[in-house]
């Protein structure tokens, strides 16, 4: 099951790759990036081009995390 989030959340970046990111009060970190994509987003609605991860939490667990260029935000959160 998952739940869509699509909340912003702090995200450190390095080298391109969220290192980790601050939701519900703590710090989750990324131990490894199962999946990248981009997504042109509703252009019709002068939506931005995202770019998403669903990234592996070192702690467990599986979340997606999007950047439009200017924020990031988790998407979704797998249970």
């Amino acid at each position: 099951m998952t739940k869509i989030v699509d909340q912003p959340v702090l995200v450190v970046v390095e080298k391109g790759k969220p290192k980790r990111f601050f939701w519900v009060k703590r710090w989750v970190n990324v131990a490894g990036i199962i999946d990248k994509w981009n997504e042109v987003g509703r252009w019709w609605e002068d939506e931005k081009e995202k770019v998403f991860f669903r990234v592996l939490a070192a702690e467990g667990g599986i979340y997606e995390i999007y950047s439009d260029k200017k924020r990031w935000n988790l998407y979704r959160v797998y249970d």
